[in-house]
């Protein structure tokens, strides 16, 4: 019971995470219709961010890739807190 609500959360986030790609590609197109594109993103090669980008969202980018790396690192040491 449990393995399938977790394969149908997964496969939930997969989906939304496509979708989200999704639209905002359809999104960055109509901007970049109009003139002018501002942008910006993050690569993490494991725990290090390759962070490029316009104007001010290489900060956002930075604190973006930090808080990802954040989170990997909780549900990396989690499991070993759990049994203790």
């Amino acid at each position: 019971m449990a393995n399938r609500a977790l394969f149908d959360l997964g496969l939930l986030l997969v989906i939304s995470g496509f979708a989200l790609a999704f639209i905002a590609s359809l999104s960055l197109l109509a901007s970049s219709l109009r003139g002018g594109v501002k942008g910006g993103g993050a690569i993490l090669i494991g725990p290090i961010p390759i962070i490029f980008g316009t104007e001010g969202f290489p900060r956002a980018m930075l604190l973006f890739a930090l808080a990802i790396a954040a989170i990997f690192a909780l549900v990396a040491i989690l499991p070993l807190l759990w049994r203790v």
